[in-house]
């Protein structure tokens, strides 16, 4: 309960962050994620590889994570 709770404060705070800015998955622009790798957070980019945390710039994603790097944790089992 505690990760979906953290996942759907991590949703609103990603949108904010993004100002309304949403992905198109089928284009071929650059896309700035957080995601988990061997249970390490990476902050990484992609063109069509989809994820939940994604962002319109490299330093949204930076510091987005550099301000919410715990409550991602909390959310890691739904990431």
């Amino acid at each position: 309960a505690e990760a979906v709770l953290a996942l759907a404060q991590l949703c609103q705070l990603r949108d904010r962050y993004n100002g309304g800015w949403k992905p198109d998955w089928e284009d071929v622009n650059e896309k700035y994620i957080i995601y988990f790798h061997a249970d390490k957070i990476i902050s990484g980019d992609t063109y069509r590889a989809q994820s939940v945390l994604h962002f319109k710039t490299q330093e949204l994603r930076d510091e987005f994570l550099e301000n919410f790097e715990d409550l991602i944790k909390i959310a890691k089992p739904l990431l």
